[in-house]
C-alpha cells in the first residue's frame, strides 16, 4: 500500500519491529483537572515516541481521558526528521492506560513497511 508523504496516517506496528523492547515512550504528564462528569481528567503531556534505529517523534499538548485528543507533533529524528503533524489519542481502558496511537504526519519520506500497521501500545 503506498502513502502520501504529504498527508500520512499510520498506527506503528510495534510487534513486527525487530526489537519491541527499543520501542518506548518517556515524558511528562502533569494532570490540570478532574472532571468527575465526564468520569475522566485532562492532562498536560510532553513526550517522545521512540521507534529504535528508525528514530523519534516528539509530541505536546492536552490529553483527555474521557474523549479523543490530538497532540501536536513538535519534531522528530532519524527517518522522522522534518516531521510535522498530530498524534490522535483514543483512550482504550483508563486503568491500566492503553490508547490507540494514530499518527497523522507531513514533511517526511514514505515510512519503511515495518512502521506500517496497527498496533496497541500501553506507553
Amino acid at each position: 500500500m503506498a502513502f502520501s508523504t504529504s498527508s500520512l496516517s499510520f498506527t506503528p506496528s510495534f510487534v513486527k519491529l525487530a526489537n519491541p523492547a527499543a520501542i518506548h515512550c518517556p515524558g511528562i504528564s502533569t494532570l490540570i483537572q478532574n472532571k468527575p462528569e465526564k468520569n475522566g481528567d485532562r492532562y498536560e503531556v510532553a513526550y517522545s515516541f521512540y521507534f529504535g534505529d528508525y528514530g523519534h517523534i516528539s509530541v505536546q499538548g492536552a490529553y483527555l481521558t474521557y474523549e479523543d485528543s490530538y497532540l501536536a507533533v513538535t519534531g522528530g529524528s532519524g527517518s522522522f526528521e522534518g516531521v510535522y503533524g498530530q498524534v490522535k489519542l483514543h483512550q482504550l481502558v483508563y486503568h491500566p492506560f492503553k490508547i490507540l496511537y494514530t499518527f497523522y504526519l507531513k514533511g517526511i519520506k514514505d515510512l519503511p513497511e515495518e512502521l506500517l500497521g496497527k498496533a496497541h501500545c500501553s506507553c
